[in-house]
Parts: structure tokens; sequence; C-alpha cells
């Protein structure tokens, strides 16, 4: 008897055959660029262990130009979130996700494609994801800063990524929200200024990412989406 009651003590106080601690969110690899007039690939990069990939595009349909679809080199399906636009200079901004991807690795590019948009891309490949939880997103006629609108995302440790395009400016003129990780590049056939960051928000609590422009942009769009570890 008092062999199995120290036996058993000492696998309750060990820990002893309790579940993992979840991972927590952590990015894999990035990556971004100005794609060209009508669309292209990005470079490539190895996204092993990503349950996430996300990418933000920023394009112009200020010429007519429109977009198609993101693909990748894996085979991967991608769900597009709300698409926001401009009232002004059509800036257009979207996410788009594929969550616990089937093929992950090396030599992974994404394509956009589409016609006369030029736009610009940024890939996010993150471990740790396991659900999506919200969106936000807000539009500007013309101004120097834009709040996205506030999420609050069910758990700790959430991924907030948010993304934004305007016109008429270069990209050491935007400035991300506080506390996140910036990529920005400039397209210069539409003059046109894609971004996107992110944060790993330690706590539960409402956050509205706000972006800010000098000088002002003539018309933004940004969008906002969080997505959860595991509980």
């Amino acid at each position: 008897m008092g062999r199995g009651w120290r036996y058993g003590y000492a696998l309750d106080a060990g820990g002893g055959g309790g579940p993992a601690p979840a991972a927590p969110i952590a990015l894999v690899v990035a990556t971004s660029g100005a794609l060209g007039t009508d669309g292209g690939t990005t470079a490539a990069i190895n996204t092993t262990g990503a349950t996430l990939i996300a990418v933000s595009v920023s394009w112009s349909a200020i010429l007519g130009g429109s977009f198609s679809a993101v693909t990748d080199s894996k085979g991967n399906p991608y769900t597009g979130l709300t698409r926001r636009t401009s009232p002004t200079e059509s800036s257009i901004q979207q996410w788009f996700y594929c969550l616990a991807p089937a093929s992950v690795g090396a030599g992974h590019t994404v394509t956009v494609s589409g016609g006369s948009f030029d736009p610009v891309a940024v890939v996010y490949a993150f471990a740790g994801v396991v659900a999506y939880g919200a969106e936000s997103g807000a539009v500007l006629a013309a101004g120097a800063s834009l709040a996205t609108g506030l999420v609050t995302p069910a758990r700790a440790g959430a991924l907030i990524l948010t993304g934004v395009c305007g016109r008429y400016a270069t990209s050491t003129h935007t400035v991300a929200p506080a506390g996140f990780t910036l990529r920005t590049h400039y397209a210069g056939f539409l003059n046109l200024q894609g971004s996107a960051a992110y944060y790993v928000q330690p706590t539960i609590a409402a956050i509205d990412p706000t972006w800010t422009f000098a000088p002002a942009h003539a018309g933004s769009a940004a969008g906002t989406a969080v997505f959860l570890p595991a509980a």
C-alpha cells in the first residue's frame, strides 16, 4: 500500500502523463514585395512547421484593373476575408489565409494574379495557430491616420494581423500600429504603398490597430484579422 501510494504521488508531483502545454504562436518566416503591374510570384520561403499562412494583398483599381486570385506552389486553398476599398483613389486591401495547410516546406511561393492592378503582397507563415478569431477594417478618403476598428481576441496569446493600402505615399512614410512588427513596399506603376504588421498579444484585451501616414494618404483601406492559439 505504502509503495503504491508513493508511486502514485510521485507521478502527480512530477506531472507525468498530463497534457503538454500548448506551444505559443510564433513567426516561422515572412516575405513581401511589389509583384508587378499584372501581379506575380513572391520569393520562395521555407514554411516547415507552419499552421497558418496569411497573405495581405494591397492593390488599386484606379485604372480599371482587377484582382483574380491568391494561390501557392504547394496547392493550398485560401480563404478571403472582407475586401476594403477606399472611397477615393480605389485603394484596396484584403487578407487571405490558409489554416492547417496540407503542404508546407522549402520552395514555397505565393502567386497573386490579376491585371493592371500593381499589387503588393505580404506573406506570413506562423506556427501555433489553431483557429480564426475575428476581423475588423476601415477606409479613409484622405488623412494622416486610420484606425482599423476594435477587436478582442477570445484567448491570450492571440495573433493580430493588420494590413493597409494607400496611394500617393512611399514606404518610408507609413508607421505601423504601436507594438507591431512592420513590412512595407512601394509599387511605382500606380504610386501604391502596401504594408502589413503583426503582434502576438499576451493578454485578452480590446485592441484597435491604428496606422499613421506622413504625408497623408490620398485614399486608404485597412483590415485587421485575429487568429487564436490552442486553449
